[in-house]
C-alpha cells in the first residue's frame, strides 16, 4: 500500500522519537502580557530547527519504515549496466505518486489547521494591539487638555490680574478695558491730567493762558512736568476722590497682586512640569506605536510568507503528480567512463523540484512560530512599558493637579462648592499599581470588543466571505492537528549527506556542501558556513542547522529603521541552495581505481548571455562540479542515488 510508506507526522509519530517544531493553536486570551502562549515558549529559531531531528535512517536518507516492495514498478526502465558495481537502489524508489498524494493530503490539511488557528491568533493581537494604541493616545489626549487647562486658568487669571492692577491704577478706557500699549496708555493719562488740571485751575482762560506761554520746543513748562509724570501709573488712590472708592480702590490692588501670583505659579511651576509630562510621554508613544506597528507588519508579512510558500509547494506539487515513475522529468542522472562522445542523453527541459518549495513551506511556518514568541516578548514588554509609563504619568499628574487646585482653591476660597467635588475626585483616585494595571487591561478589553463588533458588522453588511487558500478548500482542519517536521524528512528527499564540493575554476577550493537528491531527480548543494566547524561526514542535521539564520523582530533598537517584510525575505534568501542541479541533464564521471572518492557532474544548461551569443550553434552549454566523499563506497552509493529513476 502506497499510503503506508508515507513516514507519519503529527502527535501520533512525535512518540517514535521525532521532535516536531510547534505550531499550536493560539489561547483563547491573546493579549501580549507576560503570559506565556501556546507558541512553544521562550525557544529561538535555532532550537526549533536544531530539534527538527530526522528518524532512524536505514543509510539511504528514508525512513526505515518505508518499504514499497523488492520488484522494480511496472514501465521503469532497468537501470543501465556499467562498468562501476554500484550498490543497490533504495527499495524506497520510485517514489510512487500514491506516496506523494498521501503525503500532500497530510500537509494540506496541516496547512488547514494552522489557518483557521493563526488567522484567530493574528486577529486577536491585531485588536489588542489597535486597543493598545487607542489607550495610548488616550493618555497623550488627557495630558494635553490638563495642559490647555492649567495654560487657560494662567491666562485667565493674568488678564484679571492686568484689569485690576488697571483698575487700580486708573488705566481702564471708557469701556472699562486695561489699557496695556505704553503709547496709548500715555496719552490716556494725558487727557485725563489735562481735565484735572483745567478743573483745578482758577478762573476760566486761566488754564488757557498757562497754556498758551510755550517754549521754544512747542510745549509749555507746566503741561511737560506733568507729563512727565504721567509713564509712572499712581499706585494709591488715597487723596483723590471722595474717599467713597478709597477702600474698593485698594482691594483691586491687593486682588491683582493675588492673582498675579497665582498666574505666576502656573506659568513658572505647573506649565513646565506637565509640558515636561506631555512631551516625555510623546516621545515614549511614538517609539511604542512604530515599534508596535512593525511587530504587527512582520507578523503580517510572515504568514504571507507562509501563504505564498504553500500556494508555490501546493502547485509544484499538484502539477509532480501529473508525471509517471518513468517520466523523464524523474529520469536518473547518466554515467560515462569519462568518454564524453557517450555522452547521448537526451535534455530535459523545464524540470522542477517540489521538495525545495516544501522546505520552503516548512521552513516559513518555522519562521513563523518563531516570529510569533518572539514578537509576544516584545509585545508582553510594550504592556509592560506602558503600564509603567501609565503609573508615572498619572502619579505626576495627579500630584501636580492637587498642588494646582490647592493654589485654585486658596485663590477661590469663596467658590468651595465648585472646587470641592473636584479635589475630592482628584483625592480619591486610586492610585496603587495593581489597581491601575487593572484599570488598563479592562479598558484594553473593552476596546478590543468594540472594534471587534464594528468589524464584524461591517464585513457583515460588506458581504465578505473567508477565503481559502489553494487546496484548502473542503479540507477538514481537524486533520491536520500534528506538528511540522525539519524538511529533512519530507517523503520529497532521497539522500542527503555533508560531503566536499569543488567548481571547475582553476583556484576554486574544497568546501564543506550539505548534498541532498530528492525525489523530481534534483541535486542540491548547499555549502555550509566555516563558522560552524563541519567536515565530510557530519550529521546532515547538524549541517541544516548551521544554514539557518537566526529570526530577528522588530525591537527598540531597530524600529526606526524597519521596512516591512524586509527581514522576513532576507531571510528566505539565505535558506537557498548555492546550486542545483537537474539530474536527467547531468553526466556522472569516475573511475573506481583512482581510489580518490572524487567524482565529477556535468549538467547541460540552457545557453545565455555571451555564452549565447558565442556559440550560436548550441542551444546548451555545460557546467561542471566535483564531489568528494569520505570512501569509494559512499561515492557509489551517491552516484547510484543519482542515476536511480525517481
Amino acid at each position: 500500500d502506497a499510503a503506508s510508506s508515507v513516514p507519519k507526522e503529527g502527535p501520533t509519530a512525535a512518540g517514535e522519537g521525532e521532535e516536531t517544531v510547534e505550531s499550536e493553536a493560539p489561547p483563547s486570551d491573546p493579549a501580549p502580557e507576560g503570559e506565556k502562549n501556546d507558541d512553544g515558549g521562550d525557544d529561538a529559531l535555532a532550537a526549533k530547527v536544531e530539534s527538527m531531528d530526522v528518524s532512524e535512517d536505514d543509510g539511504t536518507g528514508k525512513d526505515a519504515t518505508v518499504d514499497d516492495g523488492d520488484e522494480q514498478p511496472a514501465g521503469v526502465p532497468k537501470t543501465p549496466s556499467t562498468s562501476i558495481d554500484l550498490p543497490p537502489i533504495a527499495p524506497s524508489l520510485p517514489v510512487t505518486n500514491a506516496s506523494r498524494t498521501a503525503s500532500l493530503s497530510k500537509l494540506r490539511a496541516y496547512e488547514a489547521a494552522r489557518r483557521s488557528a493563526y488567522r484567530t491568533k493574528l486577529a486577536s493581537s491585531s485588536l489588542y494591539w489597535r486597543s493598545f494604541r487607542e489607550l495610548l493616545h488616550a493618555s497623550i489626549e488627557e495630558t494635553e487638555r490638563a495642559e490647555q487647562i492649567l495654560k487657560a486658568s494662567a491666562e485667565s487669571n493674568t488678564a484679571y490680574a492686568i484689569s485690576l492692577r488697571a483698575a487700580h491704577n486708573d488705566t481702564l478706557d471708557e469701556q472699562g478695558r486695561p489699557v496695556v500699549d505704553p503709547k496709548k496708555r500715555k496719552k490716556l493719562m494725558e487727557g485725563r491730567e489735562r481735565r484735572r488740571e483745567k478743573a483745578s485751575a482758577g478762573p476760566a482762560g486761566t488754564l488757557l493762558t498757562s497754556l498758551e506761554s510755550e517754549t521754544d520746543d512747542g510745549k509749555s513748562k507746566t503741561a511737560a512736568a506733568a507729563v512727565s509724570k504721567l509713564h509712572v501709573p499712581d499706585k494709591s488712590f488715597s487723596g483723590r476722590g471722595n474717599g467713597i472708592l478709597d477702600a474698593l480702590v485698594e482691594s483691586q490692588g491687593v486682588m491683582a497682586d493675588r492673582f498675579a501670583e497665582y498666574a505666576k505659579y502656573v506659568y513658572d511651576e505647573a506649565v513646565p512640569e506637565i509640558v515636561e509630562i506631555r512631551q516625555a510621554l510623546v516621545m515614549e508613544v511614538t517609539l511604542m506605536e512604530k515599534m508596535g506597528d512593525a511587530i504587527q507588519e512582520d507578523l503580517d508579512a510572515a504568514e504571507r510568507e507562509v501563504h505564498d510558500a504553500w500556494d508555490s509547494f501546493y502547485s509544484s506539487a499538484e502539477k509532480s503528480l501529473s508525471f509517471a515513475n518513468t517520466n523523464n522529468m524523474r529520469r536518473g542522472a547518466g554515467m560515462t567512463n569519462g568518454d564524453q562522445a557517450a555522452d547521448s542523453a537526451t535534455f530535459v527541459d523545464n524540470c522542477s523540484d517540489v521538495w525545495v518549495q516544501e522546505m520552503r513551506y516548512r521552513m516559513s511556518v518555522a519562521f513563523l512560530s518563531t516570529a510569533w514568541e518572539k514578537s509576544s516578548k516584545e509585545l508582553a514588554s510594550l504592556f509592560g512599558t506602558l503600564k509603567s509609563t501609565e503609573c508615572s504619568r498619572r502619579f505626576r499628574l495627579r500630584e501636580l493637579l492637587i498642588a494646582f487646585v490647592n493654589r485654585q482653591e486658596r485663590l477661590w476660597m469663596s467658590l468651595p462648592s465648585i472646587l470641592t467635588p473636584v479635589m475630592k475626585d482628584l483625592v480619591d483616585k486610586p492610585l496603587d499599581r495593581e489597581s491601575i494595571e487593572g484599570e488598563v487591561q479592562t479598558n484594553i478589553r473593552v476596546r478590543a470588543q468594540g472594534l471587534q463588533k464594528e468589524e464584524a458588522k461591517a464585513e457583515k453588511l460588506a458581504g465578505n466571505k473567508e477565503k481559502s487558500g489553494p487546496g484548502l478548500k473542503g479540507v477538514d482542519p481537524t486533520k491536520g492537528n500534528y506538528n511540522l517536521t525539519s524538511p529533512l524528512v519530507s517523503d520529497l528527499l532521497v539522500k542527503a549527506n555533508v560531503i566536499e564540493k569543488k567548481s571547475s575554476g582553476m583556484m576554486s577550493s574544497w568546501k564543506t556542501t550539505l548534498a541532498i537528491v530528492t525525489a523530481d531527480s534534483f541535486l542540491h548543494l548547499f555549502e555550509v558556513p566555516s563558522s560552524a566547524k563541519l567536515g565530510s561526514g557530519s550529521a546532515p542535521e547538524v549541517a541544516f542547522h548551521a544554514l539557518v539564520p537566526p529570526v530577528e523582530v522588530t525591537n527598540a533598537d531597530t524600529a526606526k529603521t524597519h521596512v516591512t517584510g524586509k527581514v522576513v525575505k532576507d531571510w528566505f534568501k539565505m535558506l537557498s541552495p548555492s546550486m542545483s542541479l537537474a539530474l536527467p541533464n547531468c553526466t556522472i564521471t569516475f573511475k573506481d581505481e583512482d581510489e580518490t572518492c572524487v567524482f565529477e557532474i556535468a549538467e547541460k544548461v540552457p545557453s545565455s548571455g555571451a555564452s549565447s551569443m558565442m556559440m550560436m550553434s548550441k542551444k546548451t552549454t555545460t557546467r561542471k562540479v566535483s564531489l568528494r566523499t569520505l570512501s569509494n563506497e559512499q561515492s557509489k552509493e551517491w552516484i547510484a542515488a543519482m542515476k536511480a529513476n525517481k
